[in-house]
């Protein structure tokens, strides 16, 4: 796998440039503004609205950020690290109010 790896990273030589590396770190943050209506909905939606949230979707979700978040600190991205720490507290905060609020 690492020289899978490897041999990607040759390929697509512009992945270490300081453009490529700004632009990957915006999108990386998209996650976390993504999910800012679910929750607006979720606390100040109506019943209905709020009965269409999954609350096992949200924590499926924050497991996968969990692990996304591990992966971080293994390889030292504080950018993703940082993203997937915000996700995981909106998807609780989601499940939190969903929660409450059926």
């Amino acid at each position: 796998m690492n020289s899978l790896m490897l041999t990607l990273k040759e390929k697509f030589p512009f992945l270490e440039k300081a453009w490529c590396q700004w632009l990957i770190g915006l999108v990386v943050f998209l996650n976390p503004i993504a999910m800012i209506p679910q929750l607006v909905i979720a606390a100040t939606g109506s019943v209905e609205q709020v009965h269409g949230i999954s609350i096992f979707t949200y924590l499926i979700f924050v497991s996968i950020q969990l692990a996304v978040s591990a992966s971080a600190i293994r390889a030292l991205d504080w950018k993703l690290f940082g993203s997937m720490i915000l996700s995981v507290v909106e998807s609780l905060a989601i499940v939190l109010v969903v929660f409450i609020r059926s």
